[in-house]
């Protein structure tokens, strides 16, 4: 059994569920790339990864792991509907920063400016992060 089996006592297969669904799902954090993310690259539909990030916060106990199943809540606001403008800019300012250290400072900031095309996306994952913040503060109160 998991470890969020042994949390669910009896309920074996919504555990089982839930851990497949995170376990998948921190895969995905694990792979480099910029911050913005296109939710295509989600495991599951993000809904779904949402709810089994809050049930599991809700059912763990305070520490590491809690913490860390925040943190990945937190994240998800990084996954945004992208329009191909929007995925190509990513790509392009990724690529770029990569390429930061062996460049002058300031011509890798102006590159990025001229790119532009990822303002609209940041101020989504704003909003999305600002809600995520209010909902995964509540999660656990119930203790």
């Amino acid at each position: 059994m998991g470890w969020l089996g042994r949390l669910f006592g009896g309920r074996e297969r919504q555990a089982l569920d839930i851990e497949t669904v995170i376990a998948a799902y921190g895969k995905v954090l694990d792979k480099p790339g910029a911050v913005q993310r296109d939710v295509s690259e989600l495991p599951y539909d993000k809904s779904v990864i949402d709810r089994a990030l809050i049930v599991a916060i809700q059912n763990f106990p305070e520490g590491v792991m809690r913490e860390q199943l925040r943190a990945g809540y937190m994240m998800l606001a990084n996954y945004q509907v992208l329009s191909e403008d929007e995925k190509l800019a990513i790509k392009e300012f990724d690529t770029i920063s990569r390429l930061g250290a062996d460049e002058d400072i300031d011509a890798v900031a102006a590159k990025m400016a001229a790119i532009g095309g990822t303002s609209a996306v940041n101020q989504r994952i704003e909003m999305e992060a600002s809600q995520r913040l209010a909902e995964v503060s509540l999660a656990g109160k119930n203790e």
